[in-house]
């Protein structure tokens, strides 16, 4: 059901910002007990973006933390197929888009360096399509781990 509202929210974003933000809101508050942390890291990320695309970097920030909270109870655990991409790189990239969206260099180019460190010259596509504007392109390092996103 979150999954769905997230999806629903995504749809709205392109027109009515504030309500696609508060249907995923709404997403988030389908979490409860039974929910695996990748699922709850995954809906407090998408909240995260939708609050950048409206506006409100308090509930970006608020939704961030909560997503890093759920990424931290992962421990091992078994998650859903459908999350199996959401990680701390992951989360590092849209942290910095969701700052970039609100116009916050300072705080965007070092999560997206961060993130971006973690791939090698063959997702040059990945690297280019999250490297903010008039940025130079991130250099790979020897020992770079390959990351192949879906």
């Amino acid at each position: 059901m979150g999954n769905a509202l997230a999806f629903l929210a995504y749809q709205r974003l392109g027109g009515d910002r504030q309500a696609g933000a508060q249907i995923t809101g709404r997403a988030t508050e389908t979490i409860d007990a039974r929910t695996p942390a990748g699922v709850r890291a995954l809906l407090h990320e998408r909240r995260a973006w939708a609050c950048a695309v409206a506006g409100v970097p308090l509930d970006v920030e608020r939704s961030l933390a909560a997503a890093h909270r759920a990424l931290d109870e992962m421990g091992g655990q078994p998650q859903p197929d459908w999350v199996a991409w959401v990680d701390r790189t992951e989360l590092q990239i849209m942290a910095g888009r969701c700052w970039a969206e609100l116009r916050r260099p300072l705080r965007a180019v070092p999560a997206l360096e961060a993130a971006l460190s973690h791939y090698d010259d063959s997702h040059a596509r990945d690297t280019r399509r999250c490297t903010p504007p008039g940025s130079p392109r991130p250099t790979s390092r020897p020992g770079n781990r390959s990351r192949r996103r879906p």
